[in-house]
């Protein structure tokens, strides 16, 4: 499996930029980042090839301004 692309949301602007940091299993090094820009809603990553195997795991970390209702989308394919 590999993770493809990263999308989060939030309902209102943040007055400051926003990171999101995924983490894979245990390791302390993000995988990805997304940052939101201060007065907008939303970002995404979309060039991403993670290698995903049985048993792992995301974590996802909000590092910046306090937000509303933040939703982070993952989305992954299968390779055979």
């Amino acid at each position: 499996m590999c993770l493809t692309s990263i999308s989060a949301r939030i309902s209102a602007s943040a007055k400051n930029s926003v990171n999101i940091l995924i983490y894979k299993n245990a390791v302390n090094t993000a995988i990805a980042t997304l940052t939101i820009s201060a007065a907008t809603m939303g970002a995404y990553v979309n060039n991403l090839n993670v290698d995903l195997v049985e048993g792992d795991y995301l974590r996802v970390y909000l590092s910046g301004s306090p937000v509303a209702n933040l939703i982070v989308s993952v989305t992954t394919k299968y390779r055979a």
